[in-house]
């Protein structure tokens, strides 16, 4: 009988020993679940940051900016003008940018200013036969430019650039004159000017990754001009900072390799 019981103990023995190892091979491939399952999470969120972070490179950007122009003082004309158009002016621009490489690109634009200040006369001073006599001024500028850009720095979505550009501007200015009565009639005259002149440019910015395929814009930039045939809007040229905000579409012209 001691025999018996004794092989009954050992019996007990080896059976909890070999579910303690199941027990503590299961914890263990548990473990060794978890840890994979924590891998294929890190490699999920490497893979989005990459995509994110994709090259630029062989890929065009669509870019929609809105700033503000604002004129140098100093090419405001000294000598006696018509008039003098306000030195701001809101600034819209469509651009069309090529990553030729990860960090040089070039950019095409179209931008378009516009200021105007033409009073209306009082609907009841004319149909009170009164005398009208007003002035008012407006100007247009659209500049066409072209400029190479280098990323001085890639750091995670946040990419500093600066470069060089070149065009030129369209110009339009128009001084309004409204004379006379409901008698004697009510005459309109234009003063009309215009003028196109090459441009230069100093450009520096930053673009911040929003998306795999969308991009902000920060951009500040100096341009200068030849001079004008004749002051244009109070101005001898084109010449002043030009700060924007621009949203930006990424085309990428092919698939980007894992």
């Amino acid at each position: 009988m001691p025999c018996f019981e004794n092989k009954k103990r050992y019996k007990t023995i080896c059976i909890a020993l070999i579910l303690s190892l199941l027990c503590i091979h299961a914890q263990a491939q548990e473990r060794e679940w978890e840890i994979d399952r924590i891998e294929e999470r890190n490699k999920l969120n490497e893979k989005k940051k990459k995509a994110v972070l994709s090259s630029l490179e062989d890929s065009w950007e669509i870019k929609l900016s809105y700033g503000q122009w604002i004129f140098n003082d100093r090419v405001k004309s000294k000598e006696n003008a018509l008039f003098y158009l306000s030195p701001n002016f809101s600034n819209w621009q469509l651009s069309g940018t090529w990553h030729f490489q990860e960090k040089l690109f070039a950019d095409f634009s179209l931008e378009f200013q516009m200021k105007k200040d033409v009073p209306s006369p009082d609907v009841s001073t004319i149909l009170n036969g009164d005398d009208i006599d007003l002035e008012g001024a407006a100007g247009i500028f659209i500049p066409l430019d072209a400029g190479l850009y280098y990323y001085l720095a890639l750091k995670d979505k946040f990419r500093v650039f600066s470069g060089l550009s070149a065009g030129v501007v369209l110009a339009n200015s128009t001084y309004i004159v409204v004379e006379g009565d409901l008698n004697n009639g009510i005459e309109r005259t234009n003063n009309q000017k215009r003028d196109g002149v090459l441009t230069g440019g100093i450009v520096s910015g930053f673009d911040y990754r929003l998306g795999e395929k969308s991009q902000f814009n920060l951009t500040l930039g100096y341009t200068w001009s030849q001079a004008f045939g004749e002051p244009l809007g109070g101005y001898t040229n084109y010449e002043g900072i030009l700060a924007q905000l621009g949203f930006s579409i990424l085309i990428f012209t092919k698939t980007k390799s894992e």
